[in-house]
């Protein structure tokens, strides 16, 4: 499954699917907010970190960060391809 930006409501809808959410932030500002559920991966993290936390990586993820200007979210997706 290739990376692809999804819109709000779009992720609203998908929320009420089986899909995991991540948030690519580093530790630090994750522990301060998150959505709930959302899990903390960063691509920073080392490939075991990464296949701990996340075990299925062609389950649907989405990755998200601070906001559209905030590439920490599409790096993590990439990564993870």
């Amino acid at each position: 499954m290739s990376a692809r930006e999804l819109t709000t409501d779009e992720l609203r809808a998908a929320l009420d699917g089986d899909i995991t959410v991540v948030d690519a932030l580093p530790p630090a500002p994750y522990a301060v907010r998150h959505l709930p559920g959302a899990l903390n991966v960063t691509a920073e993290d080392e490939d075991a970190t990464v296949r701990r936390v996340l075990p299925d990586l062609h389950a649907p993820i989405v990755t998200y960060s601070t906001d559209a200007a905030c590439t920490r979210g599409p790096e993590l997706a990439a990564s993870v391809e």
